[in-house]
């Protein structure tokens, strides 16, 4: 199986984030998003302080770029109740549109780099366990329910996500991952 790298990371900083609320917690997980968007209509919106959204990374779509909004050890605003227990990472797109191969493989060594260093197992959280002592790895957006915000993001079939799921695993097992991509403060 071939194996993918992190893209350059750019630093933007985003007006649209805090401490974290209880951070006693811990990152439970690692929610993954589209912005139901295009790239440059998508760092407008994070950077304004009015629209009070914003992700820990965003990827372009061709998987070549990404932009840092929030360090690590702080929330990004992308999922209400959960801001506080995960990270936020984001794939350009839309919901009910195709990925790029490329990027996609590219995002899922993203959570698996953030899955790594963050001591999570590399496990895809189903609606049910989101609240639950088994809900700690990765989820997608639209798993969070009512409390996430209720989106529809990241993928539209559970055929895609499982295939999303595995590329996350099989990056995690792979490992051979770098000391450090981004800042935490």
């Amino acid at each position: 199986m071939k194996h993918y790298s992190l893209p350059p990371l750019t630093q933007m900083h985003s007006p649209n984030q805090s401490k974290r609320t209880h951070p006693e917690l811990g990152v439970q997980m690692i929610a993954v998003h589209d912005p139901e968007g295009y790239w440059k209509g998508t760092i407008s919106t994070i950077m304004s302080a009015r629209a009070e959204v914003s992700y820990h990374a965003f990827l372009k779509a061709d998987g070549k770029e990404c932009i840092q909004f929030v360090p690590w050890n702080r929330k990004a605003w992308a999922c209400r109740v959960y801001n506080s227990v995960t990270e936020n990472l984001c794939l350009e797109g839309f919901y009910n549109k195709p990925y790029d191969d490329y990027a996609l493989h590219v995002f899922a060594r993203m959570v698996a780099f953030r899955l790594k260093k963050r001591g999570l197992p590399a496990t895809a959280v189903l609606p049910g366990m989101v609240s639950t002592p088994k809900g700690k790895g990765f989820t997608q957006h639209k798993f969070l329910g009512t409390l996430g915000g209720n989106h529809k993001d990241f993928v539209n079939t559970d055929a895609k996500w499982k295939a999303f799921a595995d590329m996350v695993k099989a990056e995690y097992k792979y490992g051979h991952f770098r000391k450090t991509w981004g800042r935490s403060n």
